[in-house]
């Protein structure tokens, strides 16, 4: 059964306070941070239990900003 999705700003209300404004929720779905983000018609709608994933690429940034050093591969 395909997981039950609901728009996005109703998401991000239910995780963020506040919540993200809708231009960064856009964004987010168009980079796919927010697995399983589907654009029907003008609305992007995510699973229910979708969760914000940044990028390695920003999580190896901050490494390097605090540490003065970029997380190895895994």
């Amino acid at each position: 059964m395909p997981p039950k999705l609901i728009p996005v700003a109703h998401w991000s209300a239910a995780r963020f306070d506040p919540p993200a404004s809708a231009q960064m929720l856009r964004r987010w779905c168009r980079q796919g941070k927010i697995p399983g983000a589907v654009r029907i018609g003008r609305e992007w709608r995510v699973p229910v239990d979708a969760e914000y994933q940044a990028s390695v690429s920003e999580s190896n940034e901050l490494m390097r900003l605090i540490y003065g050093r970029q997380r190895s591969a895994a």
